[in-house]
């Protein structure tokens, strides 16, 4: 039998075409895929999204057959926020989702193994398992050339960086075996002007090298990574969604209404204040810490000097209500632990220069300096870059997510995400 274009083709879900654009630009924002072009255009790339997705779970039958269920896996996930003086990556653990109905809250949550920000000059550290410092000035003449060095030349050397994305990613994936590896997506940028920057030029040669030296090692390891770029306006579109809460109402309407009222920095905000009100329910949840999304009342309780915790490593939330449970930190990595409170402090703290509060009383207060001790060279005065690798893998997992939800109840999975959809009954028959 000849094969011919249309086997090849998605399976049509004929209860998208019933829907609204509005509510086709929801569920594109809920999936992460492309809201622009005809209705058709974005009927087809949700289609080619769901069929796409990446997270598996008990239950839902094998597409190829359906006689065969699925059986769950875990998920390592390498997410890169790219750059060249300040790459940040962070790497989670997704275990296998026995869940076998949708309605099920108990959703394994993402298990946070690494997070760093680095230089690509102390990529060799990586290896090593030390942390980065700067080499001395007579250590810099004596070694080959550097970024640093490369700043006083005209052209950019490609055989440095060429080393450098060489030494990530096989250190990356030595350390960490991801099964996807998820790096942010550049674009040539002029500020407005009529030349494009040369550390925009940089970037975009290194991440070329990365996903060069990605496909290398691939062949040559035998691998099988799903390597995906992530486009970061797309990232932020659903950021701001989920964070309409915290907008005011003339941002909140111009978000629904697909407008850019948001500037650079408040969307830079945004990502760093959903990276703390993470990493705050976690603390709270682990019993690490005591805190309040509100600067102007709370203080960041730090873990005793010991470093004991009476927290039950395999909690679970007992519902979805809490929307802000989204990670847990790795118990076995008491470093990674007090950075991340460490980033929580920090966090606190820019609120309460965003937003000063006349009362001294409600001033954050420090209560141990355990972290200081234990991070004393970590660079996290530049929150933007560390929660942006976050924020990046999370949303996509939640994209895949959405997508087996979408796979498993149609139209009945988004009433359940709170998308408000017209004539369900109708809709539930075509989907039949």
């Amino acid at each position: 039998m000849r094969l011919t274009s249309a086997l090849f083709s998605p399976p049509q879900r004929d209860w998208l075409r019933s829907l609204t654009a509005q509510h086709l630009r929801r569920i594109s924002h809920s999936i992460g895929t492309k809201i622009s072009g005809t209705k058709s255009d974005v009927i087809r790339r949700i289609n080619l999204g769901l069929d796409a997705c990446e997270y598996k779970r008990a239950g839902l039958p094998n597409p190829n057959d359906p006689t065969a269920p699925v059986t769950p896996r875990e998920m390592r996930i390498l997410s890169i926020d790219m750059g060249v003086q300040n790459l940040a990556y962070a790497h989670f653990v997704i275990p296998p989702d026995w869940r076998k109905t949708i309605d099920d809250p108990n959703r394994p949550r993402a298990i946070l193994t690494a997070w760093r920000k680095i230089a690509v000059q102390d990529i060799i550290h990586l290896k090593n398992g030390t942390e980065p410092h700067r080499p001395s000035k007579s250590a810099l003449k004596e070694n080959r050339l550097t970024v640093s060095d490369e700043k006083e030349m005209p052209s950019i050397n490609p055989a440095v960086y060429a080393e450098y994305a060489y030494n990530l990613v096989s250190t990356l994936l030595d350390k960490h075996n991801p099964t996807h590896v998820l790096i942010e997506r550049q674009r040539l940028r002029n500020g407005g002007g009529p030349n494009v920057f040369e550390w925009v030029l940089r970037v975009g040669m290194f991440e070329s090298m990365i996903y060069s030296a990605l496909y290398t090692l691939q062949r040559e390891r035998g691998l099988n990574v799903f390597v995906d770029a992530i486009d970061p306006a797309r990232v932020v579109s659903t950021v701001q969604e989920k964070q309409a809460d915290a907008l005011g109402e003339e941002l909140k309407q111009q978000v629904a209404s697909g407008g850019t009222g948001i500037n650079n920095l408040n969307t830079k905000r945004l990502r760093v204040d959903l990276v703390g009100r993470w990493l705050g329910t976690w603390a709270e949840k682990a019993q690490l810490a005591t805190t309040s999304i509100s600067p102007y009342e709370s203080n960041v309780e730090l873990p005793d000097p010991s470093g004991k915790s009476g927290a039950d490593p395999d909690f679970r939330p007992e519902d979805e209500s809490d929307k802000y449970f989204k990670l847990i930190v790795s118990e076995e990595d008491q470093a990674l632990r007090g950075f991340a409170l460490h980033y929580l402090e920090e966090w606190q703290r820019n609120l309460l220069r965003r937003r000063p509060d006349p009362n001294p009383a409600n001033r954050l207060e420090k209560k141990y300096n355990v972290t200081a001790k234990m991070h004393s060279e970590s660079d996290i005065r530049k929150l933007d870059d560390l929660a942006d690798c976050l924020v990046q893998g999370l949303t996509w997992l939640d994209w895949h997510i959405m997508r087996d939800k979408i796979l498993r109840g149609g139209v009945d999975a988004l009433t359940w995400h709170n998308i408000a959809i017209p004539n369900t009954k109708k809709l539930r028959k075509l989907r039949k």
